[in-house]
């Protein structure tokens, strides 16, 4: 039987501190596309090399959102003074 979830792909990454990183994803869930942006820390599994591990800050949301998304992080960026368009 194959798996309700694809693999994620990762559009964008950034560090947050040297413990946390923030990374933007596509992925698809029952057959529905998604955005996810989400803080991901370094975690150390029993087996011994760290990898980034998922933390529940973050946000899913489907991808016909993304425009909306984007006009809310516009409005922040020009009310804080950040960024250049």
């Amino acid at each position: 039987m194959a798996s309700a979830v694809a693999p994620d792909r990762v559009v964008f990454e950034f560090e947050k501190s040297r413990a946390e990183t923030i990374r933007a994803s596509l992925k698809t869930y029952k057959g529905k596309r998604y955005a996810d942006i989400r803080t991901f820390y370094w975690a150390e599994p029993a087996g011994g090399e760290e990898a980034l591990a998922p933390t529940k800050k973050g946000v899913t949301i489907a991808l016909e959102h993304l425009p909306e998304l984007r006009r809310a992080v516009d409005a922040l960026c020009d009310e804080a003074g950040v960024g250049a368009r």
